[in-house]
């Protein structure tokens, strides 16, 4: 008898359904930032609460979507899949460096679009 996957998300994508993943794997920590900073070592920085994950979640998402299908493909399979940008190359049909330049430019994108919401500063 087969035993069935126990993960609880499957297969996703990050940009994908915000019900789904992102945040849904761990469902222990803090739910609030109070709670976060009621828990947390005295001289520590609080783990972020679940509502601020979630926040933090959102924000990427809305930040992937202003990118190009390829921007995409390249940033999800380097950041979330941990595909090396030589297997990436060759699976595209291009060089590491051309590669490598599409994501340069996503994360000037990805950058740009989360800037304004606080992130990298």
């Amino acid at each position: 008898m087969a035993r069935p996957n126990p993960s609880p998300v499957g297969d996703i994508h990050p940009w994908g359904d915000r019900n789904e993943g992102w945040g849904d794997r761990d469902r222990s920590g803090p739910e609030t930032d109070i709670q976060a900073l009621m828990e947390a070592a005295p001289g520590c920085e609080p783990v972020p609460s679940k509502r601020e994950t979630l926040a933090r979640r959102d924000d990427v998402l809305d930040a992937l979507a202003v990118l190009t299908e390829r921007e995409r493909y390249v940033v999800t399979s380097l950041v979330f899949e941990k595909v090396s940008q030589q297997k990436l190359a060759t699976r595209m049909g291009l060089s590491r460096r051309m590669v490598r330049d599409i994501l340069d430019k996503a994360m000037s994108k990805l950058r740009a679009e989360l800037k304004p919401k606080g992130y990298g500063q």
